[in-house]
């Protein structure tokens, strides 16, 4: 019946989006299990519920299944949060894979630019790049059957994730200083500005931001505006 057909077809797809929020998950974050899993994979099935449609896609559940948690009251505050930060994540790489990465701007075609007109510079981030807090380190922990909700404490990272030349998306543990600095950018404030605005008062540090953020491709463009 058409029925049957829908419903297999709804299942393998809840199934074929799970499978992929976990392999993505684990491979990340190296953990064995995911905490409350059963609980999240349910919450799949309630989103794809809620938020019904006529051709199923695992991308249309990524993005369903965060709707799901920003607005869905009756989770606890702790479940949720941790919820909306994987599910963020997971729907961030899926979006950043399909969004085309555009040829970084050559920076030795600026050489001959004067010092001192540097701190008025704007930089265009690529499209396919993303700075994102994570409100768990799930770097450090590793999940045990015994460990409950409540064992789980809260403490922030920042995630850079990027679009290479070869057409993979890829992560990385970044500091606060260099979330600070790129989200600046990002908003359009001139180097200096996002210097100041990212606290960083190691000059070393900073290049050593530059001289990698350059070497992965992220920006796009440069304007060199009045002071």
């Amino acid at each position: 019946s058409v029925w049957i057909q829908y419903a297999h077809r709804f299942y393998a797809y809840q199934e074929g989006y799970w499978a992929r929020f976990e392999d993505i998950i684990k491979n990340i974050f190296s953990l064995t299990d995911i905490v409350f899993s059963d609980q999240m994979k349910e919450w799949t099935h309630q989103a794809m519920q809620r938020y019904p449609s006529t051709y199923y896609s695992i991308d249309f559940i990524g993005e369903s299944f965060l709707r799901f948690l920003k607005e869905n009251q009756t989770l606890s505050q702790t479940s949720k949060r941790i919820a909306q930060d994987l599910s963020n994540l997971d729907w961030t790489l899926s979006r950043l894979y399909q969004l085309p990465r555009k040829s970084p701007f050559d920076l030795s075609s600026f050489a001959k630019i004067d010092a001192a007109r540097w701190k008025c510079a704007q930089l265009t981030l690529q499209d396919s790049i993303e700075i994102m807090p994570f409100q768990w380190n799930l770097f450090d922990f590793n999940q045990k059957e015994t460990v409950s909700l409540d064992e789980i404490k809260e403490n922030s990272i920042h995630l850079l994730i990027y679009k290479d030349d070869d057409q993979s998306v890829y992560y990385e543990k970044i500091e606060a200083s260099e979330y600070l600095l790129l989200k600046s950018l990002r908003e359009g404030n001139n180097l200096l500005q996002s210097i100041q605005n990212s606290q960083e008062q190691n000059q070393e540090r900073i290049q050593n931001f530059f001289h990698k953020w350059f070497e992965y491709g992220l920006f796009t463009d440069i304007q060199f505006s009045h002071e």
